[in-house]
């Protein structure tokens, strides 16, 4: 998806080796200031634990039961959280995947409800 888009990889994703901690990683590697999905392993295919940086800091550890679709969850939450805009470089990418949530359907909301008043169904205005 970043390829269609030419957005460069590690403009999201940081690689390091699955043996690494937070310790050294934020000693060897120059974090970015914002947000970073950082993959324990040889590649994404493959990682077996995740952590998100953020303003040059690792700021959350996942743990090795936890999957990339919960490591994702806490990368964008992160952005929620510390109230920052998406970086330029991966905005396109990381608006798609924003508004992708196949569990909830539509964005659009139900033509019927129940009313907190009275308890009746009733239509969308």
């Amino acid at each position: 998806m970043m390829k269609h888009y030419n957005e460069k990889e590690d403009s999201l994703f940081l690689l390091a080796d699955e043996t690494s901690t937070k310790m050294s990683i934020e000693a060897e590697r120059n974090l970015p200031i914002t947000p970073r999905l950082i993959i324990l392993g040889k590649n994404l295919m493959t990682a077996t634990s995740w952590m998100v940086s953020a303003e040059g800091r690792i700021i959350f550890e996942l743990d090795k039961e936890n999957t990339f679709a919960d490591a994702l969850s806490v990368f964008f939450a992160s952005f929620y959280v510390l109230n920052l805009e998406y970086q330029e470089a991966t905005c396109t990418t990381l608006e798609l995947i924003q508004r992708i949530n196949p569990e909830e359907g539509t964005k659009c909301t139900s033509k019927v409800g129940t009313s907190r008043k009275t308890g009746n169904v009733v239509k969308r205005k």
